[in-house]
């Protein structure tokens, strides 16, 4: 009625004729047929074809702007389902301002379709219609509506590129952010989240780097207390939460979980709040309270099921499903991660896949399925290493040490573990798992063999333990068999005082002893195979150490002795 003028008499007239219909929600509908004559019938003139389109776009842009309080709290979850019930009429509003260059009118609009896609996990529109508007911001010529308007759409658009692994993509968005807070010399905007500071500071949790987390959230946080800004407030607190996690300090943790609380209760954030309650059962399970855990990951899931939010329903499964694992419910943890992971490939959240698919893996091997467990400790490995998500590489690191422990293997498992507790951007859970394990271990192989394989986990990069890890999870799997005790142990066909390789050769490995037992150089090898000189220096102390030798000559020698490479 706003948008065309017509009275209600009129519109009576119309439903009388059946022209209209008035369905149960009070709203007008149109048949498809009418409305494209109707369409037909406006475009024959220019000029009223475009008021209506202006009108059209002013109605649902202010409609936007009047739900930005409703949607950052208090009536989130019915703001949310008012611009879903509009959402054709909002997408050609905002492409209408775009098209005609408003500034104004995205500024005042972004925030509730920002958050709208962000709180329901429509990312890939998302990024595609704020990326369209800040495409034709940074066209225009350089004003200062541009740059408030630019303020909303970068900070949104740099969220949705962290569902989709993209660091770097959120890095510069927050870097033109601060360029335009610099240049204006204003304070942050009052939106729901303005501090750039945040989303970096999430930015160093997916790598691992949990000081500089917890150094940028301390920025957010006391900007934000001098400027009074709530929602900067309760974003510093749960991100110094989560960091605090991951660095083993779980009372620091489980303070700045509650005052992150605290504020969501003030702020009315419902929404915000299912994270903080994720962090808050991490913190429990952590600190041996599984039940309280279970209540907290229960409590998220319903409120996101409530919002009909995917991801964070996903999140939460993630959480369930870790709990079940640890309590032996394999069963349970495997619907909840199957549930997890079909979700978070139907809204294409990589991070968030990767937990998952790790999930499925440590199921399936604790289960006996290793041909399953190899598939998906491969994928996650993949897809870990493609957006460099630290916190799941290095536990799926662990996983896949224990699943090469099953198929009989000693040198490389313990290579990873060594490197995972070695590094430094480990979370604190990983690396007491790792230890754990190592541990273990130490008590069933040789001294040298430990010292070699933990000297060189400590010495190696993860670049280069990682990409040597796809040749024995692409491998058909030989599983061991149980020993028999009556049977007599076996002779290696060697030379006598010769030992048997504990671990066989890669087929890069092998490559690389080829080229050595031709006299190549490390460069030449490097050249020929398509690889830098350090991954060269990788394998060749691989080989070292699988042989039993500690230079190139004897290397040599062994090689020929065990047949593995013809002799002259």
């Amino acid at each position: 009625m706003k948008v065309t003028g017509a009275s209600l008499p009129v519109l009576s007239v119309l439903v009388d004729k059946s022209l209209l219909r008035l369905d149960e929600n009070g709203r007008y509908q149109i048949h498809e047929l009418l409305r494209q004559y109707a369409a037909e019938q406006l475009n024959q003139n220019a000029d009223e074809a475009q008021q209506a389109q202006a009108d059209h776009a002013a109605y649902y842009l202010q409609f936007l702007h009047q739900r930005s309080g409703d949607v950052c709290g208090g009536r989130q979850r019915e703001a949310l389902n008012e611009i879903r019930a509009d959402l054709d009429n909002i997408r050609t509003a905002w492409l209408w301002a775009i098209a005609h260059g408003d500034a104004e009118a995205l500024q005042k609009s972004g925030e509730s379709l920002g958050l709208y896609y962000q709180f329901l996990g429509g990312y890939q529109e998302g990024i595609t219609l704020f990326g369209q508007a800040t495409e034709m911001l940074l066209a225009q010529l350089p004003s200062k509506a541009a740059d408030m308007a630019l303020l909303g759409t970068q900070m949104y658009e740099g969220w949705y590129h962290l569902r989709f692994g993209r660091q770097e993509g959120t890095e510069a968005c927050m870097a033109r952010i601060q360029a335009i807070y610099d240049r204006l010399n204003i304070p942050f905007l009052p939106d729901y989240l303005s501090d750039p500071r945040a989303p970096l500071s999430f930015v160093a949790l997916t790598r691992g780097d949990y000081a500089t987390a917890v150094s940028l959230a301390e920025q957010v946080r006391d900007i934000a207390e001098v400027q009074r800004h709530p929602i900067n407030r309760q974003f510093a607190y749960h991100l110094l939460s989560e960091a605090h996690v991951g660095l083993g300090e779980y009372e620091t943790a489980q303070k700045y979980a509650q005052q992150a609380y605290a504020q969501s209760l003030l702020t009315e954030d419902r929404w915000f709040r299912a994270y903080i309650l994720n962090n808050m059962g991490q913190i429990a399970v952590a600190l041996g309270n599984n039940r309280m855990g279970k209540m907290h990951f229960q409590s998220s899931y319903e409120i996101r099921h409530d919002f009909a939010d995917p991801e964070g329903m996903a999140l939460a499964l993630v959480n369930l499903g870790k709990l079940a694992l640890q309590n032996q419910e394999l069963t349970e943890a495997g619907d909840a991660f199957q549930r997890s992971c079909a979700i978070y490939q139907d809204i294409n959240d990589k991070g968030g896949l990767a937990a998952a698919k790790w999930g499925l893996g440590m199921v399936a091997c604790e289960q006996g399925e290793l041909v399953q467990a190899q598939s998906q400790f491969k994928e996650t490995l993949e897809l870990a290493v493609a957006i460099d998500y630290r916190p799941v590489l290095f536990g799926l690191l662990v996983s896949i040490a224990e699943f090469l422990i099953k198929m009989g293997q000693q040198e490389r498992p313990l290579t990873l573990l060594a490197h995972t507790i070695h590094n430094p951007k480990t979370d604190h859970e990983t690396r007491q798992k790792a230890q754990t394990l190592l541990t273990e271990m130490a008590q069933k192989v040789s001294s040298d063999l430990l010292a070699t394989a933990k000297a060189r986990g400590e010495s190696g990069k993860l670049a280069e333990l990682t990409a040597d890890l796809g040749y024995p999870l692409s491998l058909p799997l030989t599983i061991p068999a149980p020993p028999e005790p009556s049977a007599p142990s076996a002779k290696p066909t060697v030379p006598e005082g010769m030992a048997v390789l504990v671990e066989p050769l890669t087929s890069r490995e092998l490559d690389v002893l080829v080229r050595l037992c031709k006299g190549q150089t490390n460069s030449e090898i490097a050249d020929e195979l398509g690889v830098a000189l350090g991954t060269v220096k990788f394998y060749t102390g691989q080989i070292y150490g699988k042989l039993g030798v500690r230079n190139r000559v004897t290397a040599v020698a062994r090689a020929r002795q065990l047949n593995l490479i013809p002799a002259e």
